[in-house]
């Protein structure tokens, strides 16, 4: 598929401007607090995988963002991520 590896650490690889990283699913609920059987699995042919809904990705990042490496690294991108999933949770409400 012609990926490169971009970050051992991140598990990130790219190919023609796409990016994918991954993680070990087994730590969701550690890392995260998000319960494996509150995933929701998808499917494409034959292919099975799991999707985060928008509150399962925004447990993920704010969680993420308090790791130094992301934090060095990312240059606050997960601060982004997660002022965009809190505007497409909670719209324009100030509560967070």
């Amino acid at each position: 598929m012609e990926y490169s590896l971009i970050d051992l650490h991140e598990h990130e690889f790219s190919t023609e401007g796409l990016s994918v990283e991954f993680g070990i699913i087994d730590t969701l609920p550690s890392f995260a607090g998000v319960q494996l059987e509150d995933l929701e699995m998808q499917q494409m042919e034959e292919v099975k995988y799991y999707l985060l809904n928008l509150e399962q990705y925004l447990r993920l990042y704010e969680s993420s963002s308090k790791d130094s490496y992301r934090a060095d690294k990312n240059n606050n991108k997960d601060i982004r991520k997660i002022e965009f999933l809190k505007s497409m949770l909670y719209g324009n409400q100030k509560s967070y």
